[in-house]
């Protein structure tokens, strides 16, 4: 069983080092000493010498090479670390190359003191193969020698001219044979097409290319540098990235631990971004304690010059990572685990092109578990290419390919053979510049396991190129930064949907019963257009209620525990994931836009009239009202009454029936009508003023930035640290509510209670004016608030409505009660057709009367302009049917007063089929109010939230999003008022100008 253990454990070591992205020791060349040499490569200290033998004779050189101590020489060498030393025979020194042992000559003989030659008293030290003499700087027969302590000009070895002569390739200083005689090898493809024969590719690359076969790691440094230089392009032609892959097999094999190096790719040359991209072995486990070291990203840069000279190891700002000015803040914030950063500049082409640095850049992340262990960060170049394609720009992971070396500015390349590497009159001779425009920090925590590990970060850079002519025209250019922290959220989002789909199957059930309640309540036998687009309409805005709960309810969760966990658990969605839970805010908003302009279009063409029970003080000695509304003739159209007889109503009739009624009542109950229809429970500049006041003046909406808390001023953390969306619209829409509910709450608890009742008012209003409120939503369905004075009139001066009120107050008269003994005023109304269709004939007169230019469809509403006859006779004739009708005083029209069944309540549906009986259902008070703004507070309040939310999305600002929300609030708030003022005119009658 133990053996079964350990072979376990050997395998998954096995698989583990096979993967290759591993985390590599915190090894940097100080941790070498003077006998070990850096190898860059395998990124280790490695002693000088093959063998404990050599090892002695050996040591580090300034420059990292391995050198042979004093009195050796190098008896054979193959790379600047492999190197065999001797020591020189007695009475012999090295050479000035370390390669040969010589004789002093006769003008410096050998000094056993100091075991080398004397030094020269005048001239200089030179060699000559076997003799270490002296001699003057002017003789001129000394030639392409070695010079040791010289202060004479050098002679190089070789030149252009000798290695053409020796049809070899002049490289470095090297007469080298050439790799490939096609010039395209050399070509540098950029992305705006053009082609460019690098110089510097031409001068150096045969000799790094030899240099790293002779296992030279600079040498192969420079090379990799070079395949930098061209975006790791990988293709079927041969350049510096092929040669590099074929040579750096080799180099890894050395390593004691598999590690990677550019590409990110197996031994086979695949590579496989999503597999190295969710890696689960780095060490790094992140806490939100901003005192602890393991709140920061610690990040090392591994550095390198042009010619793969290792510049060594820098602990490195983010700063360091981009073209933007440092930032003014101390602390680094954007390597605080959990900030999200987004930092945009504009900089001078021109001093870009000046600071340019030719540097190269490998980065670790610093396990704060463990400071002698450090990660690789692979790197996404969105500009490399593929076999002619671009994989990096592709959201499919499966064909990325990810690096790790990369530079910032880039204007060596684009310098053509034999030119200048200075500036010639003030003009870059590069042909293209290269600089990173973007470059985006994204560290990914887990969402399983233990919280605060993370999966590998990803560095990702976009280059932009810049011409000669771009930069005599010093143009701007944009360099943005940005550092995100994000985390799996396919389980939040699914969750989310699991619950959108649950709830809507609820909101499509409830769509279905309040469109069968209004199916029934509008009469209709067979389902129609209308039904379906009524059906249409109330799925809308239960939807937009769903999809409003269930994304605020998400986003609370969210600003909620990411700002108080102690242990980072769960981070703010990303852009790209906020756009899901925006798609559904936008949907929420457009749906519930729709429910309220169907609200408006119901409220604003209800039939409505006021019934006016004023007895006339002279009683008419012509037909009375009884006989003009008779069950007999109710279902008769006016016109089919005057031809049989039935009804003959003239002017001269109604003045004498009506005489000394005044229609100042009636116009005083409709005009409180017309000012109470747009009034709201809540106070819209209150609520926006509070709403203003918490999230600026108080300062809750700095605990929407997309940070953990900082300890940094507010303005500071404001500069660079974006706000969440999903925070802003969470805080937002919750403050929101919260002042509305407390409007609520004061309004319906205190202020109606205690200082005024608007609609409580309204209806005591109606009693003292003796005038009823009769109003048809459906066929019919509809409301009636009983207004009939107990006093049998209203009409009468100050001292008789004293008096009225006062055996009110002492109960000596009746109950204001529609039914006897009762105080109940106000009712939902279930009627039978027939009162709906003899609504509608009344009006006929002044909707198809022969002269077109006077009905009310032709005026636009307006009582002034129409026949006065008409309008008079048919307020009459309606008032004398729906007083007749409340009065019972119709066989085949009646109702009886019930109170609703608790299924009724429930669902909003009447259980009770119609005929010629309806029903009048007991209420609150307050049912009317359903055609009002004030009984559809939640419709409009959901709204204002939607439309302040979406405002806020578009433009993160809470003032703009405050001073849109209440104009256009106000203006639908006036396109109530005017469209119900002018349906008051066409259905009760109103005279528009009594209307203030």
């Amino acid at each position: 069983m133990a053996l079964k253990l350990v072979f376990s454990i050997v395998l998954l070591t096995l698989i583990n080092l096979s993967k290759g992205n591993l985390p590599l020791p915190a090894i940097t060349p100080e941790h070498c000493n003077a006998t070990e040499y850096y190898d860059s490569i395998c990124m280790r200290c490695t002693r000088c010498g093959k063998d404990e033998t050599q090892a002695n004779l050996q040591y580090r050189a300034s420059d990292g090479s391995c050198v042979c101590k004093s009195h050796h020489y190098v008896k054979a060498r193959s790379g600047p670390y492999d190197v065999t030393c001797d020591h020189c025979p007695k009475k012999m020194v090295p050479s000035a190359d370390g390669r040969h042992c010589l004789e002093c000559g006769d003008t410096n003989p050998y000094n056993e003191t100091s075991d080398s030659c004397e030094p020269c008293s005048n001239g200089t030290m030179v060699e000559d193969g076997k003799y270490a003499s002296c001699a003057s700087c002017e003789d001129g027969d000394i030639v392409r020698t070695k010079l040791m302590n010289s202060m004479c000009p050098s002679t190089p070895v070789v030149n252009q001219k000798y290695c053409s002569e020796a049809n070899m390739v002049y490289s470095g200083g090297y007469c080298l044979p050439s790799i490939q005689n096609d010039a395209s090898l050399f070509n540098i493809k950029y992305q705006n097409g053009e082609s460019v024969p690098s110089a510097y590719l031409k001068e150096h690359l045969n000799a790094a290319l030899h240099n790293c076969k002779e296992n030279n790691a600079t040498a192969c440094q420079a090379l990799a540098n070079m395949c930098v230089l061209l975006l790791y392009r990988i293709s079927l032609e041969i350049n510096a990235c092929a040669e590099f892959r074929k040579i750096s097999k080799k180099h890894l094999e050395a390593c004691p631990r598999k590690r990677l190096w550019l590409y990110y790719i197996d031994e086979e040359a695949r590579w496989n971004a999503e597999k190295d991209l969710y890696q689960d072995n780095v060490p790094n486990v992140f806490t939100p304690n901003l005192g602890q070291e393991s709140s920061k990203l610690h990040i090392l840069a591994m550095k390198y010059a042009l010619n793969g000279t290792l510049l060594g190891f820098k602990k490195i700002k983010s700063d360091d990572m981009h073209l933007c000015q440092e930032s003014d803040v101390e602390v680094d914030i954007a390597l605080v685990v959990g900030t999200r950063i987004e930092r945009t500049c504009r900089k001078s082409l021109q001093t870009l092109w000046k600071d340019s640095e030719m540097v190269f850049y490998e980065l670790y992340l610093v396990n704060n578990l463990n400071k002698s262990e450090m990660y690789p960060i692979p790197v996404l170049i969105q500009s490399v290419v593929v076999n002619g394609e671009s994989v990096n720009i592709e959201k499919d992971r499966s064909k990325w390919l990810l690096v790790s070396r990369f530079f910032l500015t880039d204007h060596i390349s684009g310098i053509e053979e034999g030119s200048s590497l200075l500036e010639k009159h003030n003009q870059p001779v590069t042909k293209v510049f290269r600089y990173a425009s973007h470059v985006s920090l994204r560290v990914t925590f887990k969402s399983y396991g233990e919280p605060g590990k993370i999966f590998p970060p990803l560095l990702t850079i976009t280059y932009a190129e810049a011409t000669p002519g771009d930069y005599m025209e010093n143009k701007k250019v944009t360099v943005k930064f940005s550092a995100l922290y994000d985390m799996d959220q396919s389980s939040a989002m699914k969750s989310i949907s699991i619950a959108l789909s649950v709830l809507c199957i609820f909101a499509f059930g409830w769509s279905i019963l309040q469109t069968y309640s209004w199916f029934r309540r509008s009469g209709k036998h067979a389902i129609d257009l209308m039904t379906l687009g009524k059906f249409l309409i109330c799925m809308s805005g239960n939807i937009s209620t769903v999809f409003f709960v269930v994304v605020l309810g998400s986003c609370l969760y969210w600003l909620t525990f990411f700002k108080r966990q102690d242990v980072i658990y769960t981070i703010l969605p990303t852009h790209e994931q906020e756009e899901f839970i925006n798609v559904y805010i936008g949907q929420a908003f457009a749906f519930k836009a729709i429910q309220l302009i169907h609200l408006l279009f119901a409220q604003c063409s209800i039939d409505i009239f006021f019934i006016d029970w004023e007895r006339p003080r002279v009683r008419a000695s012509t037909v009375s009202a009884r006989v003009a509304t008779t069950s007999k003739n109710v279902n008769e159209t006016s016109v089919d009454a005057t031809k049989k007889g039935l009804l003959k109503a003239t002017p001269d009739k109604i003045n004498t029936e009506m005489a000394g009624v005044s229609i100042w009542r009636t116009y005083y109950a409709a005009n409180e009508w017309a000012e109470m229809q747009s009034k709201r429970k809540i106070s819209l500049s209150l609520q926006l003023f509070g709403v203003l006041f918490v999230l600026k003046v108080l300062g809750f909406e700095t605990s929407t930035l997309a940070a953990l808390n900082l300890n940094l001023p507010t303005a500071d953390v404001q500069k660079y640290v974006p706000y969440s969306t999903c925070c802003r619209f969470a805080l937002g829409a919750i403050v929101y509510l919260v002042i509305a509910l407390l409007q609520v709450i004061v309004r319906r608890g205190l202020y109606e209670r205690f200082v005024e009742d608007k609609l409580q008012q309204y209806v005591d209003l109606c009693s003292v004016s003796n005038v009823s409120v009769f109003i048809l939503v459906t066929k019919r369905f509809g409301y009636y608030i009983h207004g009939r004075s107990t006093h049998g009139k209203a009409d009468v001066n100050m001292k008789e409505m004293h008096e009225f009120l006062r055996k009110e107050e002492e109960d000596l008269c009746g109950r204001r009660g529609l039914l006897p003994d009762t105080d109940q005023q106000t009712f939902q109304i279930l009627l039978p057709p027939g009162v709906h269709d003899q609504f509608l004939r009344l009006l006929v007169p002044l909707t198809s009367y022969s002269q077109a230019a006077d009905r009310m469809q032709g005026v636009g509403g307006r009582l002034a302009k129409v026949d006065i006859d008409r309008v008079a006779n048919t307020h009459y004739m309606l008032n004398k049917f729906l007083s007749s009708f409340i009065d019972h005083s119709f066989k085949d029209l009646d109702y009886v007063v019930k109170d609703r069944v608790l299924m009724e309540y429930l669902f909003d549906v009447e259980c009770y089929e119609v005929a010629d009986r309806g029903y009048f259902y007991n209420d609150d008070g307050r049912s009317f109010s359903s055609v009002l703004f004030y009984g559809n507070e939640a419709v409009l309040l959901l709204f204002d939230v939607l439309l302040f939310s979406v405002i806020n999305i578009a433009s993160a600002d809470y003032v703009l999003a405050t001073i849109l929300t209440f104009v256009i609030a106000k203006a639908i708030q006036g396109i109530r008022r005017s469209a119900g003022r002018r349906n008051l005119v066409r259905k009760a009658l109103v005279d528009e100008r009594f209307l203030t």
